[in-house]
């Protein structure tokens, strides 16, 4: 059993068996926190449009992919293309 999935069993069992108020609103505070991040506003594209953590890293993750199936322009047409600019 991994030690984040034995944590997990741990920390579910303590929640359900010993924490009183106070840990549970402590822990709630926590995972709001944490969605808060995940949502975060980082930047904004060339359209003024909002950009977040989670959009960014789907971005790159889909970026990542396109280069290993070979997607994208090779330096050579780049730099042909960058002549008309």
């Amino acid at each position: 059993m991994s030690t984040v999935l034995a944590t997990r069993k741990k920390l579910c069992k303590f929640i359900e068996k010993d924490a009183d108020d106070r840990i549970v609103k402590m822990i709630e505070v926590l995972v709001k926190q944490y969605s808060k991040e995940e949502n975060q506003i980082i930047g904004y594209n060339d359209f003024g449009q909002a950009i977040t953590k989670e959009q960014l890293l789907n971005d790159v993750q889909k970026a990542r992919n396109d280069i290993k199936l070979g997607k994208g322009t090779k330096i050579d047409e780049l730099e042909k293309e960058s002549l008309t600019w």
